[in-house]
């Protein structure tokens, strides 16, 4: 298996860096916002690509990573209202 720095580092975009960057410092754009998410959710965390991997070590990184994906898109998809007044 390709070190996962390898296979990311051709998924990254000057645009997605400077969205994150942005998003973190607070001075992102609308747009800036939806790709760093987009980005996050899809790329770093691989939420919708499969997690096999050649050994059970890989599949359980990449299962990692998928559940912070989910737990980012389950947050995106709540009713904040509905939770009450949790702090």
């Amino acid at each position: 298996m390709k070190r996962k720095s390898e296979k990311l580092s051709k998924l990254i975009t000057p645009a997605d860096v400077r969205a994150i960057q942005d998003i973190e410092q607070g001075k992102a754009t609308p747009d800036q916002q939806k790709r760093g998410l987009e980005f996050i959710i899809f790329n770093l965390c691989g939420t919708y690509q499969p997690t096999y991997g050649e050994s059970d070590r890989d599949s359980n990184f990449l299962d990692g990573r998928r559940f912070v994906g989910l737990e980012l898109v389950t947050c995106l998809n709540l009713n904040a209202a509905a939770l009450g007044s949790k702090k």
